[in-house]
């Protein structure tokens, strides 16, 4: 298997993992997400909470895009690792702040990681 197929079906793989991590989780089971992260439910806002998964559906799809665009994915590599960083930042500036409680770190680790990742990835892959 060469590096451009094992790129695609990573970007795949993560994107997949994603839709249930972010937008199906906050659309149709979004009570398991909230007590796994250690959120009290009675504070969350349902209406929020939609809008967050509904979120979640951008990186999703630049994700798959990356992974079936052959070439010239640059531009959209570089905003995903953008607006990774920023989602990440948000996280953490919550969690500092104690408006999210500390579990939340695990997307603020998923996010930092995916910003580094993909740039790196991507340049292994050849598709640069």
């Amino acid at each position: 298997m060469n590096r451009s197929k094992i790129f695609m079906c990573s970007l795949l793989g993560i994107a997949v993992f994603l839709l249930f991590w972010w937008p199906l989780s906050h659309w149709f089971y979004y009570e398991w997400y909230n007590n796994l992260l250690g959120f009290t439910f009675s504070a969350t806002n349902d209406g929020l909470v939609k809008m967050i998964g509904t979120c979640g559906l951008l990186p999703v799809l630049c994700l798959v895009s990356l992974a079936f665009s052959p070439k010239g994915g640059k531009p959209l590599l570089i905003s995903l690792s953008v607006f990774s960083l920023v989602l990440g930042s948000t996280f953490l500036f919550l969690v500092m702040r104690g408006d999210f409680p500390v579990r939340e770190l695990v997307n603020v680790a998923m996010t930092f990681g995916l910003a580094v990742f993909l740039p790196v990835f991507y340049r292994w892959s050849g598709r640069d």
